[in-house]
């Protein structure tokens, strides 16, 4: 009996410091403890992209006439059929429709990407090729048939 209250002790002072130190660690690394971290946020936030935004415009442009997509800016959310929730502000410009913006608006990643010179040997030759792109990026195809 003496053993296994023992044993359990054992097991919640082990828990209890792990608690400690999980606590200890997340306060150190929190942003209230580093001043440059606000400035920092809204650096990347302005530089990167925008997934919720590319979403918001994909999924609007390929809507059907009853389902639109629309974009916040302001807390960077994309909704379906804003219309429908009446008390979901957003400052600003509002809801903007996801067709309604360019796609430089959500600031995709500007990637390399393969281009095409053609040549009379290829005249009526079908030639496809197909790549993917890395979330939140686009490229410009250049493609030359002089």
């Amino acid at each position: 009996m003496k053993s296994h209250r023992a044993g359990n002790f054992l097991m919640l002072v082990l828990l209890l410091s792990a608690f400690a130190l999980l606590t200890s660690a997340q306060e150190s690394s929190s942003p209230e403890n580093d001043s440059n971290s606000p400035k920092l946020t809204q650096e990347i936030r302005k530089t990167s992209p925008l997934p919720p935004c590319l979403y918001c415009r994909r999924m609007d442009n390929n809507a059907g006439f009853l389902v639109t997509y629309s974009y916040c800016n302001q807390t960077d959310e994309c909704l379906m059929d804003s219309w429908n929730y009446i008390n979901r502000q957003c400052t600003g410009k509002g809801w903007v429709r996801g067709s309604s913006y360019d796609l430089a608006t959500c600031r995709p990643e500007e990637i390399a990407c393969p281009g095409f010179k053609s040549t009379t040997e290829q005249y009526g030759v079908y030639k496809n090729t197909t790549w993917s792109l890395s979330p939140g990026s686009k490229c410009k195809i250049s493609i030359d048939a002089s």
